[in-house]
């Protein structure tokens, strides 16, 4: 299955404005994780990501891959407690973002669920420039 891809908004001054569109998962497979894929160019920054998460299914979990280079480190891990639609985690471009300007995001469902159907999973990102 292909990575969504999550197109970011960008800000890159104190006064902007900027939307940023949802990316939503698309597995109705009980258990089934689903990768996401956000791409940043130019300088190393700090991106906001944006999860939401739907009430009535328990949580789900997020592991942003560490990056490729020497300095990454290790993943970054987290859940989405349910009936959250903007839980926000902020996470520098040089500890996971690969040579080739993606950062990729597993989200896992809570047991027994779907993140589609269940979880109505979606993730936004916001590159603070």
């Amino acid at each position: 299955m292909a990575n969504i891809t999550i197109t970011p908004a960008t800000v890159t001054n104190f006064t902007d404005h900027a939307d940023a569109a949802a990316a939503a998962a698309t597995s109705t497979v009980v258990d089934a994780t689903e990768v996401f894929e956000v791409s940043i160019t130019g300088k190393p920054s700090k991106v906001a990501l944006i999860f939401s998460n739907a009430n009535g299914h328990g949580s789900y979990t997020y592991s942003i891959a560490a990056g490729d280079f020497a300095f990454s480190g290790a993943a970054v891990t987290g859940s989405v407690a349910q009936n959250k639609p903007n839980s926000v985690r902020q996470i520098e471009t040089g500890k996971v973002q690969d040579d080739d300007g993606k950062i990729l995001i597993t989200l896992t469902p809570a047991s027994g669920k779907r993140l589609l159907s269940d979880h109505a999973a979606t993730i936004r990102a916001v590159n603070l420039v």
